[in-house]
């Protein structure tokens, strides 16, 4: 089949793209990636142990930030780019960056982001070859891919229409359709497979620009780390089932938020998410990395929270911009706007229409005199968008609008945080002594566990002694009986399974350098605790530079006071960044 691109925002109220409609044969390129996966040629994703000195984030408007804070820090005209969008959480800290890279190494950022993107869109408007360009977040369209490892991406809400859903079902604020048809047609692309094929072919040839970039070393060891969406809403609290988002407010019969339809919502936004985790994991040999946990990070900041519920749901705790939030502001607790009256200025430019005077048996503004300019709901988000990035335009685009059912720059902290713990977990040691590992029992000493941390001096290789530490959190597992194994899989993390109580066994000498803990045994509903060990041989090793290594874990320095840069990082992995 033959798609052209259409521009849907993610969440409703994203800005379009505004790019020439292009062509992309979906089948004929399935077809090509099909063949070239299993080509005898194919060379398998290699785990990386090269520096970050570039890295480029792509998709939609969940990374492009829209909205992060007020429309005063948007970036990158119509891409509608925030300045707290979580590419510039990630670049700069740098106190993670030196955690990763072993040093000072602060990578460089291609932002190529662009709010209102399909799958189709980013595979011809966001890979183009070339290299890297200074202050590239500033620009809109034609940002060379530059040489970066590694790429972050978001895609497929737009694919999946959520703008139409969001409007046919919520806000009902343009030509809306019947919501049980929008949300069954969505249903019908989740199984028939056409949704996961488009967002599949994003990923891939994302994936395969990567290798072409000629940034990483082996090619074959860029990455893509490809995160989620957020489910919405608190779909159990009741009280939400009294408040009506519908635009004009005397204009047809109330849409509540009810239980019944935040459920659904969320639950589709969970099938998208699990799609999207499918493709990713099918497309693991081209080294795409699905990245979870930020469900867990939003329990309790969504809409309709218990204690933060009302009309305008614009306080702090929650973590999603409002329509009723102001645009003027950089705060994330101030609302009040008249998003209705915004629409109809924007809509019908110096006619003076009032949105307060619209009643009851009045005809809906798609019904006045000049709406046909704007046949759906998608052709007015893409002037709004086209708005955003012309200066020349008189009429006040409603950002408000644009910008609703998008995280703040508070939620997007989080996402940073994640994505750079999970690239920490997902590289190996940048040493350039590929032995390292195997030097621990000749170039360390004083071993001793401190709360799931080991800590050891070791020597450098200029002799020169330093306690570092690597947390055992990350490295091992119990896979029972008397059995720890290195860890590579969250549901059988070590600490899920072992407590602190690990010590070396010193009765021995041949046998000291295994560690032993006391576990549970998986499956076991009478909480038997077994004790096993390990060779610490086989799951530490030292970088030239002293530091441990804990499969491909870099350590930390010991001295806490004040907590070193690298333990911070290591604490957000521990709550829950680790895939």
């Amino acid at each position: 089949m033959t798609l052209k691109s259409s521009c849907f925002s993610l969440a409703a109220l994203a800005a379009s793209a505004l790019v020439a409609a292009q062509e992309v044969d979906i089948a004929t390129e399935l077809q090509r990636m099909t063949d070239a996966l299993n080509s005898g040629d194919f060379v398998e994703y290699t785990r990386p142990n090269q520096k970050v000195t570039e890295f480029i984030t792509l998709g939609d408007s969940y990374t492009a930030g829209t909205g992060s804070n007020g429309d005063k820090e948007k970036v990158g005209g119509a891409a509608v780019r925030g300045k707290r969008a979580y590419p510039f959480h990630m670049r700069d800290d740098t106190d993670s960056w030196d955690f990763i890279n072993g040093d000072s190494t602060v990578p460089r950022l291609t932002f190529s982001a662009f709010t209102g993107d399909t799958s189709v869109e980013l595979i011809t408007q966001q890979l183009k070859p070339g290299g890297y360009k200074d202050n590239n977040w500033d620009q809109a369209r034609d940002i060379p891919f530059g040489h970066p490892q590694l790429g972050v991406l978001t895609i497929g809400g737009n694919d999946a229409k959520l703008s139409t859903i969001l409007n046919d079902c919520i806000y009902r604020a343009w030509r809306p359709g019947n919501c049980d048809d929008t949300l069954n047609s969505l249903e019908a692309e989740i199984q028939n497979g056409h949704l996961k094929e488009k967002i599949s072919l994003a990923m891939y040839k994302a994936a395969e620009a990567g290798r072409h970039g000629g940034g990483a070393e082996p090619r074959e060891a860029f990455q893509l780390y490809v995160p989620g969406y957020i489910a919405f809403f608190n779909h159990d609290n009741p009280d939400c089932d009294s408040v009506d988002w519908k635009w004009w407010t005397h204009l047809g019969d109330p849409v509540p938020l009810t239980v019944d339809l935040r459920k659904r919502l969320n639950q589709l936004v969970e099938e998208v998410n699990t799609l999207i985790k499918d493709a990713a994991s099918d497309l693991g040999r081209m080294g795409v990395i699905f990245v979870d946990g930020l469900q867990r990070e939003y329990d309790g900041h969504r809409y309709c929270e218990p204690g933060h519920t009302s009309q305008e749901m614009t306080d702090a705790e929650v973590w999603f911009w409002s329509r009723y939030s102001k645009t003027d502001s950089d705060q994330e607790d101030v609302g009040g706007s008249s998003v209705e009256q915004e629409l109809l200025d924007f809509v019908f430019p110096g006619a003076g229409h009032v949105a307060a005077s619209i009643a009851e048996g009045s005809p809906p503004p798609w019904e006045w005199e000049g709406a046909d300019q704007y046949p759906d709901f998608e052709s007015l988000l893409r002037a709004m968008a086209q708005a955003e990035g012309d200066v020349n335009i008189q009429a006040e685009t409603p950002f408000n609008l644009l910008r609703s059912f998008h995280p703040k720059g508070t939620a997007y902290q989080k996402h940073a945080e994640l994505l750079l713990a999970a690239i920490a977990d997902n590289r190996a040691s940048v040493s350039s002594n590929p032995d390292a590992k195997m030097e621990f029992l000749t170039r360390c000493k004083d071993w001793f566990i401190d709360n799931h941390l080991m800590v050891a001096t070791c020597t450098d290789s200029t002799g020169v002694e330093k306690k570092t530490q690597s947390d055992l959190n990350l490295c091992i597992k119990w896979v029972g009986p008397d059995q720890l194994v290195p860890s590579t899989e969250q549901e059988a993390n070590f600490k899920d399974r072992c407590n602190e109580n690990c010590f070396f066994n010193t009765l021995s000498p041949e046998i000291t350098n295994q560690l032993w803990c006391v576990c549970s045994e998986e499956n076991n509903d009478k909480g038997f605790m077994n004790q096993a060990s390990i060779k610490i041989e086989t799951l530490i090793g030292v970088l030239d530079n002293g530091h441990m290594i804990c499969e491909g874990h870099i350590s930390a320095p010991s001295d806490r006071n004040p907590p070193p840069k690298a333990t911070r990082l290591g604490r957000r992995i521990e709550r829950g960044g680790r895939l």
